[in-house]
């Protein structure tokens, strides 16, 4: 990890990350869960809301920082360069894992998968495809990973296998996933970050390569605004024509779902390049830029807050244990706001806490970057 200064960062870029961390951390950290807003909720199966756009925009940002990326300037071969690629994924991947662990760092019941070694694992594929293949190549491997993702759910034997391959608790991704980690998933049966969904998700990082790209090709950028948006919503109606045959599905990662979020994504992405980078309107997005420019290191403060909340007893010594989040939300939040408001205003409070955070190692020109 490095402590760096900001050198040639593009705007819309550093704001579509923020605005994602900026929502990741409102999705996953309800006040109640019984109380917060439907839209902020997941899918319960098919189909996608906007909690469920969270994450693969954080992939498709990921990818389309790639190419532009200040640190990949001046490295002299292929395989230099994917070794940079492949160590910072490796660093995403432990990190991941650190964070599943701590405080109590149980390893027997531990989560092997998950957000971060997602983010690690499909940034290592990405990588190694875009380093060492050109246009068509990348085209090429796009279209296998498509099509051998549906073809695996649509055809693959396995016990208990009935009509519908994207059912759920009938599946090929939680067969999968149940027979290789046992115990060591999300919850019981279920692993939304799982191995077999993970060859899809490699899917959201090229398409935001793709378009980082484009974005950083020489034609200038009202040449790029019209294709682009061509190229988005092409990715959408293609997710609506196929999805007779394969669900928009998040915790199966179908690639329906990759097109319609990667389509949704562009077409932000690109709204974000033509007024921020070219159009030169900066300041209403200033606060997204300050989030996105140490998005890792907010998502992590994030998940030490959450596991704080939910560990530290506030209770007096001999009483029953009171945590601490739920005592603020119990005897403040709910009690003046009411459980819905207070719901969302936890999520708020600690978004406001990451953003103060973020603003004065902003203010101080500090970047850590992995």
């Amino acid at each position: 990890m490095e402590t760096g200064r900001d050198r040639g960062r593009i705007a819309s870029i550093d704001a579509f990350r923020g605005g994602t961390i900026a929502l990741m951390i409102l999705v996953n950290n309800p006040g109640s869960a019984g109380y917060f807003p439907d839209f902020l909720k997941h899918a319960p199966w098919h189909g996608c809301t906007p909690a469920d756009l969270v994450f693969p925009f954080f992939l498709f940002i990921m990818g389309a920082a790639m190419p532009l990326s200040p640190g990949t300037a001046g490295i002299p071969d292929a395989s230099s360069l994917h070794l940079k690629f492949l160590r910072r994924g490796l660093i995403l991947i432990l990190l991941g894992v650190l964070a599943g662990l701590v405080p109590k760092f149980d390893f027997s019941g531990m989560r092997i998968f998950g957000v971060l070694q997602r983010i690690g694992l499909t940034y290592i594929f990405a990588s190694i495809i875009t380093v060492y293949s050109g246009k068509r190549g990348r085209a090429a491997w796009a279209i296998f990973l498509f099509f051998i993702y549906w073809l695996i759910m649509a055809l693959a034997p396995f016990p208990g296998r009935g009509d519908d391959p994207w059912a759920r608790d009938g599946n090929f991704v939680q067969y999968l996933d149940t027979l290789l980690l046992g115990r060591h998933t999300w919850i019981p049966g279920l692993e939304p970050e799982g191995a077999m969904s993970t060859i899809p998700s490699i899917l959201s990082v090229l398409s935001g390569y793709y378009s980082g790209e484009w974005i950083a090709s020489k034609t200038g950028i009202p040449g790029k605004i019209k294709p682009l948006l061509i190229t988005a919503n092409a990715m959408i109606l293609l997710s609506f024509l196929i999805e007779p045959f394969m669900p928009v599905n998040k915790q199966l990662w179908t690639g329906t779902f990759v097109l319609v979020t990667s389509g949704i994504a562009l077409n932000i992405l690109t709204a974000l390049h033509w007024l921020m980078d070219y159009r030169g309107y900066t300041r209403a997005s200033l606060p997204l830029i300050i989030f996105g420019s140490n998005s890792i290191l907010m998502y992590l403060i994030s998940i030490v807050f959450a596991k704080a909340g939910a560990l530290i007893n506030v209770a007096a010594p001999g009483e029953m244990p009171v945590l601490l989040k739920g005592h603020i939300y119990t005897e403040y939040l709910a009690k003046y706001l009411g459980h819905e408001a207070g719901s969302l205003a936890w999520p708020v409070f600690l978004l406001l806490v990451l953003f103060f955070a973020a603003l004065v190692l902003h203010k101080k020109r500090i970047f850590i970057r992995i």
